[in-house]
């Protein structure tokens, strides 16, 4: 069994809201860019991780999804998110500020 691109986008998502400063240095995330303009999910998390490493502050990015994806997709997957959030306990990145 293989992961999808949008499971290993998700963890690495998961990775970079446990520990940003240390996970951004381990790998090389210019490959993040290529799922950009993929499927809807991929594209979200390629952006979360994109702005985390980046350190684009949350109010931009909002900003920047919102243009890209239609206000419920925006809405689903940013209550994704919030939960994957909650798996470390940490809220600081919310897309609702």
């Amino acid at each position: 069994m293989h992961a999808s691109p949008y499971q290993l986008l998700k963890a690495a998502y998961l990775f970079l809201i446990y520990d940003t400063p240390y996970f951004k240095d381990l790998w090389d995330w210019s490959v993040v860019v290529n799922f950009l303009y993929g499927e809807l999910e991929e594209s979200w998390y390629a952006c979360q991780c994109l702005a985390r490493i980046g350190n684009i502050k949350s109010s931009k990015l909002t900003s920047i999804l919102q243009k890209r994806f239609r206000k419920e997709d925006f809405i689903q997957f940013a209550e994704e998110e919030i939960v994957l959030a909650s798996y470390w306990n940490y809220d600081l990145y919310s897309p609702f500020r």
